[in-house]
């Protein structure tokens, strides 16, 4: 923003929780980063650009405030900067102002710091979408001993293990030889039985239970397996 060239200007990157330095170009020491190679010219009215690559931590959620500055430089002429002073101090540069310019925290300590300057990011959990089952029978019993003739009712839940919620959630059940379907809110076709209104909404975390009853054919003796699946 001056009119006298600049040269060997050299940055630093304050590293916050949650990144890891991730560029060749930059050399991380504990929380700092620095370039490698200073901006060996940076003429009167131009501006350069020198990208920094971090990997976001794994675990990590939340936001992310990353600083960097410019602590160091010099001109033919030597002269200091009008309105910043160049450092490696996070906590010396005012009150900042995201993309600020135009500021004089030199002479006016409250103002922004205009050669240091932060960019925010939000991360939030990777998308994960993670749907399970149980068939169980109403009364926890395993292998329970039933007769032709009798109505059997089987718990189908439905659990969403992700963090995205689920919809339109579809449900079938196998019928297994030695059981018909008595539930009016199942299907059958052939030997497969649908529930009629899919589960609409399934919260991230949340379960939900549907019941599907049978009849015991008669005269049917032996064990019987009953399969369902989303």
């Amino acid at each position: 923003q001056g009119n006298v060239d600049a040269t060997n200007v050299r940055l630093v990157d304050y590293i916050p929780a949650g990144l890891t330095l991730a560029d060749a170009n930059w050399t991380a020491s504990g929380s700092n980063a620095t370039l490698n190679t200073p901006i060996a010219s940076l003429a009167a009215g131009a501006s350069v650009t020198r990208p920094i690559r971090f990997v976001v931590n794994a675990g990590f959620t939340g936001s992310i405030r990353n600083f960097a500055e410019i602590n160091g430089a010099e001109n033919a002429k030597n002269l200091d900067d009008i309105d910043s002073t160049p450092d490696s101090n996070p906590n010396n540069d005012g009150t900042p102002k995201d993309d600020v310019i135009n500021e004089d925290h030199k002479n006016n300590p409250g103002q922004d710091e205009d050669d240091s300057d932060y960019e925010d990011i939000t991360v939030s959990p990777k998308p994960v979408f993670d749907l399970a089952m149980r068939k169980v029978l109403p009364s926890g019993a395993k292998n329970p001993t039933v007769a032709p003739g009798d109505t059997v009712t089987f718990n189908v839940v439905v659990y969403n293990q992700g963090n995205v919620d689920a919809t339109n959630v579809r449900l079938v059940d196998y019928i297994p030889a030695g059981l018909t379907l008595a539930d009016a809110n199942w299907t059958a076709s052939g030997s497969n039985a649908t529930l009629n209104t899919p589960i609409a909404s399934l919260a991230a975390g949340a379960s939900v239970t549907r019941p599907i009853r049978f009849v015991v054919n008669a005269g049917f003796t032996g064990s019987i397996r009953n399969f369902a699946e989303i």
